[in-house]
Order: C-alpha cells, then sequence, then structure tokens
C-alpha cells in the first residue's frame, strides 16, 4: 500500500515538473488539419464578375474553416461549407443565364481564450443571413449555445428574455424613424415579441469579447424581415 502511494506521488510529481516545464501538456492534444496554417483556413475562396472581370462587380466566396483535427470541428466545417458553397454554385448558374440575385459570402473569424469562432453571412439582392459556428481548440469539441449563455451569466431562459428586451428596443427605434401608421408598429413589435423571431438564432464571440447573437426584426420595406446582430457583455 505504502509502495503504491508512493508511485502515485511521485507520478504527480513528475507531472506537475512536466507542466510547469513544457506548459498544459493537454493543450496541444488536437492537432491541426493543416499545419502551415493558423487556427482558421478558407475551404472556398473565389471571385465572379458580373460582365467584365475587368469592368463588372464582384462577387466575393469566402467560407472560413477551423483548422482543428477533431470530429466536431470537421462537422462545423462541412456544416458551413455545404450550406454556403450551394450560393456559389447557384451564383456562378445565374451567371450562365445572364442575371444573378446573390452578391457574395463574407466571414470573420474570432479567437477569445480556447474559443474559436466563425460567423459567416450570405447577401443578396435585398436580404442577408447569418451562421455560426464556435470551438473549443483546446479540447476540438464545439461550444453550445448553452455553454456560451452560461459564460456570460445567462440561462437560456433569462438570454432569450434579454435578447427579446434588445429586439423590442431596436424595433421601437425604427417606428420612430419610419413614422409607420399604428397598424404597421402594432405588427412590428408584436413580431420582435413572438419567438419566432428568434428561431435559429446564431450566437459566436466577437473581437472585442462580447457575446453576440442574430435574431430577426420585421419592417414594411422591401423584404420584409431582416436580421441583425445583437450583443452582450459580461
Amino acid at each position: 500500500m505504502k509502495r503504491t502511494s508512493k508511485i502515485v506521488s511521485l507520478f504527480l510529481v513528475v507531472l506537475a515538473i512536466s507542466s510547469f516545464v513544457f506548459g498544459d501538456i493537454s493543450a496541444g492534444a488536437v492537432s491541426k488539419i493543416k499545419s502551415n496554417k493558423g487556427d482558421f483556413y478558407l475551404s472556398l475562396n473565389k471571385s465572379l464578375y458580373e460582365g467584365s472581370s475587368y469592368a463588372g462587380y464582384k462577387h466575393t466566396y469566402k467560407i472560413y474553416a477551423f483548422n482543428v483535427n477533431s470530429k466536431s470541428a470537421k462537422k462545423c466545417n462541412k456544416k458551413l461549407y455545404n450550406y454556403y458553397s450551394k450560393y456559389y454554385n447557384s451564383d456562378y448558374d445565374a451567371y450562365v443565364n445572364g442575371y444573378s440575385l446573390i452578391f457574395g459570402v463574407s466571414g470573420n473569424t474570432y479567437k477569445n481564450g480556447n474559443i474559436l469562432s466563425i460567423k459567416q453571412k450570405v447577401t443578396g439582392a435585398s436580404w442577408w443571413s447569418y451562421k455560426a459556428c464556435n470551438v473549443n481548440k483546446k479540447t476540438g469539441k464545439e461550444v453550445t449555445n448553452e455553454s456560451l449563455f452560461k459564460m456570460y451569466g445567462y440561462t437560456k431562459k433569462s438570454f432569450y428574455n434579454a435578447l427579446k428586451n434588445k429586439q423590442i428596443s431596436k424595433t421601437k427605434s425604427l417606428i420612430k424613424q419610419g413614422s409607420y401608421l399604428q397598424q404597421y408598429a402594432d405588427q412590428m413589435l408584436a413580431y420582435a415579441k413572438s419567438s419566432k423571431s428568434r428561431k435559429g438564432l446564431q450566437v459566436y464571440i466577437d473581437s472585442s469579447g462580447k457575446l453576440c447573437a442574430t435574431a430577426k426584426i420585421k419592417t414594411m420595406v422591401a423584404a420584409d424581415i431582416y436580421e441583425y446582430i445583437f450583443k452582450f457583455s459580461k
């Protein structure tokens, strides 16, 4: 029994020394997909032009991926690529027919400690839409929305309530700016209060360390419903 205790104690001492000398030895447990890249890389980077490539309007398609060799990260990469590459293919086909209603796909990458975030955006003629993914660089696992809520002091319920309040405030501001008729203003506020305006929300942490979430706002202009980004601090 004493011999076993000594062996365990010795192992713990060696482990502590290794961590002190080499840092957290578990931090490098998840390798990179592309050894010559940083935390992110582009899985698609193409451009299309309306008309001449010299005089036409340029549509850029950039789809980012996590450079983390884990099942969860690869799943996120595949989800983003499959969703956004279809817009490139659709845009390409549209050019063959001489028109396009898609203006491109853009993206941003963020790093906050071990949490890596990707936000992608597709822009159409009178609409736009977002998708986001978050991965823990150290563990290789996807970071859930609920985990992000908890990091910022929210439960799922309290976060959705806070987001709803921001939507209502934004809607009231738009109503004031647009001088809408009361019937339209009532419709816009009712939509902001409804759960469907928060359905499919995308969550990520931006470069300033703020928690960001997408939600929809109803207007009486063009596409009628637009997606906005709302930010939260700790």
